[in-house]
């Protein structure tokens, strides 16, 4: 192994101090097993556990590291340093070596930004990186769900450009469903654009996120069409429900403007929803949502208008609201046929 030892020696002094190698065994002519490989920079660090490689160790003399294969058993990023919400983003994520992994294959997945954490499971990928951007191709990620695949690049100089695609295709529950997903923009400002479908329904979205101002989301808008709620659960009402939902940042919260049609309006005892329009500004502060100018069509051609505020905890909701030519038994067939307003 004194081979292996002075290559691994060699790619620690490369990186100038940045590159920790433990625990490393094995043949340079085979496969390569390392406990921990760690990389520290000025604001990201990376740390792999039970490594396995295959790599072509003379490339280090070049200042280059490929790698035909790798497996490792925990992956972990950590970009604390970036500095979170009302911070900015990192100075550099440039490496001093260029770096090629043609095959990765990753137990578990994690990753910190400031107080934000998350993981995955079960990853395979082939990454290409070094001193101008960072770039993943053929993403493969299978679950219970559904499968997961795509690519990634981004930029490894500010303002770090982006550029994306996933897909998913659904399985067990999610049997038939599909959902496309690209990322544009730069680091600071990422755009998100999606589109799906699910027991019929679809949602098409587009979102623009601020990782590092105050509001991390700068706008959403979304639009939903086939919508019957009875697919996504047994207790659930009939629908055939078309919405759209806009919002933008509003002081700490959210506001924007929902409205919605729902065709199959019908009475409750049918397993309906008495609803056949509604339209509402809507804010939100984390702890209470008020919902003002509210315009709800009534099946059999009664209107609700007015506002609402409903507190997220334990608390009652307030409701002002005005009634027109309501129709008792359009919303439950064995009440009296009225035309309440008030």
């Amino acid at each position: 192994e004194a081979a292996l030892d002075y290559v691994l020696e060699r790619a620690v002094q490369a990186s100038e101090g940045r590159l920790t190698i433990e625990g490393g065994e094995g043949s340079l002519l085979s496969t390569v097993r390392v406990a921990r490989i760690a990389w520290r920079g000025d604001d990201i660090a990376v740390e792999a556990r039970e490594v396995a490689l295959t790599w072509s160790p003379l490339d280090f003399l070049s200042r280059r590291i490929k790698v035909e294969g790798l497996g490792a058993k925990r992956l972990s990023f950590d970009l604390s340093g970036t500095g979170g919400a009302g911070g900015g983003p990192p100075a550099s994520l440039a490496l001093p070596l260029e770096v090629e992994i043609r095959n990765i294959g990753i137990e578990r997945i994690e990753w910190r930004t400031g107080t934000d954490a998350g993981s995955v499971t079960g990853v395979a990928f082939a990454y290409a990186g070094g001193a101008t951007a960072h770039a993943v191709r053929d993403l493969r990620l299978v679950t219970a769900h559904g499968t997961l695949t795509g690519q990634a690049r981004m930029g490894a100089a500010p303002p770090y450009a982006l550029d994306g695609a996933l897909a998913f295709a659904g399985d067990g529950e999610y049997r038939g469903g599909r959902a496309n997903l690209a990322v544009t923009g730069t680091f600071a400002r990422i755009g998100v654009a999606a589109d799906g479908s699910l027991r019929g329904a679809a949602l098409d979205a587009k979102v623009v996120l601020a990782p590092f101002a105050p509001a991390v989301l700068e706008s959403a808008d979304v639009t939903a069409t086939d919508v019957d709620l009875a697919q996504f659960g047994t207790a659930l009402p009939t629908t055939a429900l078309a919405a759209e939902v806009s919002a933008r940042p509003d002081g700490a919260g959210l506001a924007g403007t929902l409205s919605a049609r729902n065709v199959a309006a019908g009475t409750l005892d049918a397993g309906r929803v008495p609803v056949a329009a509604l339209a509402a500004r809507f804010a939100w502060d984390g702890a209470t949502a008020t919902l003002s100018g509210i315009d709800a069509a009534m099946a059999g051609g009664g209107r609700v208008t007015g506002s609402a505020v409903v507190p997220a905890g334990a608390g009652a909701a307030s409701l002002d609201l005005a009634l027109a030519g309501i129709d008792l038994a359009r919303i439950q067939s064995s009440l009296a046929v009225t035309r309440m307003s008030g």
